[in-house]
């Protein structure tokens, strides 16, 4: 018989910190990464601060995606305590690592009878992963979701995430596969503030092309209203950014004006994200409408 006790996980792309890891009680998957000739193996062993400041020094970090041996002893960790686990992954589109994940479970599903790993694909990164994971600990605390209700909830929301963001250099999204040669090119040779999101595959978009830094923020801000619906029983909105305090603070008050509210809170956007970002990237999401990309 199966056991209904179940954990919530997710990767470490979530970019959550450490106070609302133990708030939600989630477990954590951390990514790896080699930077500046040193391999850490949780990456949230780098701080955000000094991370991005080698960047700027022109230190070129590599991530690399969690292997399905890793997998499979992270979650196997989890069963041996009694717990079923719901893996909310970094988007598919962006990573293998939900591929590795998803053949992990199917390995020890075969093994366990009393605890079983489901893995969804957040179709997300950076904060709106974990934007969707804290929903998802909200959804089974208020409502007592068992994990299948909770894994088709978590599908059925994902692609109403949105994620809207600007970076100052596209080649880093390039150098990393992100977005095409072309892409990256044409935004640097016409001197434009690319706006980009995510798709329904979670791949990254350009959804606009503005001029300055005050367009770009007036066109997140516009998105971000029209996104965030009534009829959702959450309205969080979550600015995130990559060593740019200052384009955050001015893109969360330009959103906290808008939408009448102080309720906009900053992260930072972590080293497995932002080693394809680059210095400078702001961005906000929401759980609202549909993506319209």
């Amino acid at each position: 018989m199966l056991n209904e006790d179940y954990v919530i996980s997710t990767d470490s792309s979530a970019d959550f910190i450490p106070d609302d890891i133990k708030k939600l009680g989630i477990k954590v998957s951390y990514l790896e990464l080699t930077f500046d000739g040193v391999s850490y193996f949780k990456e949230s062993d780098v701080k955000p601060e000094n991370f991005y400041k080698e960047i700027v020094k022109g230190v070129i970090p590599k991530t690399t995606q969690t292997t399905c041996i890793k997998y499979k002893n992270y979650f196997a960790s989890i069963l041996d305590s009694g717990c079923s686990v719901l893996h909310i992954s970094f988007s598919s589109g962006l990573s293998g690592t939900y591929d590795q994940a998803l053949i992990a479970a199917k390995e020890l599903n075969a093994e366990y009878k009393q605890n079983k790993v489901l893995v969804v694909d957040s179709l997300s990164a950076s904060v709106g992963q974990g934007l969707l994971v804290y929903y998802a600990c909200m959804k089974k605390k208020q409502e007592n979701l068992s994990l299948d209700d909770l894994f088709c909830w978590v599908k059925n929301e994902r692609c109403n995430i949105n994620h809207f963001f600007t970076v100052d250099d596209l080649f880093y999204l390039k150098r990393g596969g992100r977005i095409s040669k072309t892409a990256a090119v044409m935004g640097s040779v016409l001197s434009v503030k690319p706006v980009l999101s995510l798709d329904d595959y979670g791949k990254i978009k350009v959804v606009s092309k503005v001029r300055g830094l005050r367009s770009a923020v007036d066109y997140i801000v516009s998105n971000i209203k029209h996104h965030l619906s009534a009829d959702k029983q959450f309205g969080k909105v979550v600015v995130a950014h990559t060593h740019n305090l200052t384009g955050a603070s001015y893109l969360k008050d330009s959103i906290n004006k808008s939408l009448n509210t102080t309720d906009v809170i900053v992260r930072y956007i972590g080293p497995s994200i932002g080693a394809h970002l680059g210095v400078g990237t702001i961005a906000a999401v929401c759980l609202g409408r549909p993506r319209f990309v």
